[in-house]
């Protein structure tokens, strides 16, 4: 990192920030930076979660979980601020099967997300689903997007996302070359690291090797 910009090497280029439709971890780790989950992984060396788009997670009974949303996490391009209306649109559209999404086993166990009020929500299982809190809410699967932006694109992006709610926001992409992202001037919450992180893909570990000294 230099002058508050971290730059990192992927290896291959970005294809789809819609995880829905991701195609590795580099996207996973992009996409992590502009949009949230409920939880996430803990950054630290212990195996764990904690909480990220989410004020409380509450397990009320092996088929039901209750979350609810931080107030105040705000989408870019003017869609306004996060609802459990849009964490019930992101999980079960992966489940839709008009979706074909290759993630739809991570929500196999989904029955719905019912809306209690603004900000809350509950998950609601046709059946117990050990993978739901270690890998599924914090995965690529647990990302949140935008309802009404979204349905206004037509319920598919690639590489545009119309909204970001994130720490950070897609500020470039040059394929090829270079993602870029910078601060979201909207995030109230945890303050991010680093102004800018920039991802190269580098496919070659000489060429990689070569960038870096």
């Amino acid at each position: 990192a230099e002058h508050n910009i971290l730059k990192i090497r992927t290896i291959p280029d970005i294809a789809s920030l819609d995880i829905a439709f991701g195609t590795g971890q580099d996207e996973l780790t992009i996409a992590s930076c502009i949009f949230n989950k409920l939880t996430a992984f803990k950054l630290d060396k212990n195996w764990g979660c904690q909480l990220e788009a989410a004020k409380s997670m509450k397990q009320l009974d092996p088929l039901r979980v209750e979350f609810t949303l931080k107030p105040g996490i705000m989408y870019t391009n003017g869609y306004g601020e996060m609802t459990a209306e849009d964490v019930k649109y992101s999980f079960e559209r992966i489940i839709d099967p008009k979706m074909k999404s290759p993630y739809s086993n991570d929500w196999e166990a989904l029955e719905q997300v019912k809306i209690k009020d603004k900000y809350t929500g509950i998950i609601i299982l046709k059946k117990p689903f050990a993978p739901l809190w270690n890998t599924t809410l914090p995965g690529p699967s647990g990302l949140i997007h935008c309802k009404k932006a979204m349905e206004k694109i037509g319920g598919k992006f690639t590489t545009n996302p119309p909204t970001c709610s994130g720490p950070y926001v897609l500020h470039e992409w040059k394929p090829k070359q270079v993602t870029i992202l910078k601060r979201n001037k909207l995030w109230k919450h945890e303050e991010p690291m680093f102004d800018e992180i920039h991802f190269f893909p580098i496919e070659s570990d000489s060429t990689a090797e070569a960038v870096f000294e």
